[in-house]
């Protein structure tokens, strides 16, 4: 049990590590940007709800990656779990294009939508 306890927290702590980062980005942006004034920090609210739910799709899509490498790598299988790896590598610079696509413009869009400058 102890082995497999110290085993869980070293698989955990990397990605604790990097979701507590990407909390305390989002801290330290919304402190900076609410000291400028309340419409700058509803513009960055609005723009990161815009970048999220765009960029969640990506997300998705590769966290579907995660249990066929963690399978592979389970059982042993060491080239597959390199297999689905760069399959990942792949998939994600295909997603990434058809989402950069639609985060540039944005700005029109928010426009469109009556949005302020």
């Amino acid at each position: 049990m102890k082995r497999e306890l110290i085993s869980v927290v070293r698989l955990a702590v990397p990605v604790v590590a990097a979701q507590l980062g990407l909390i305390l980005l989002g801290v330290v942006d919304t402190k900076m940007v609410g000291q400028v004034s309340e419409g700058a920090l509803a513009s960055v609210a609005l723009g990161h709800t815009w970048y999220f739910g765009v960029m969640i799709f990506g997300l998705g899509l590769l966290n579907g990656l995660d249990p066929l490498i963690a399978q592979a790598h389970g059982a042993g299988e060491a080239p597959a779990a390199r297999l689905w790896r760069h399959r990942g590598y792949v998939l994600a610079v295909i997603v990434a294009i058809p989402i950069c696509l639609l985060l540039i413009p944005s700005e029109r869009l928010f426009g469109i939508a009556g949005e302020p400058a």
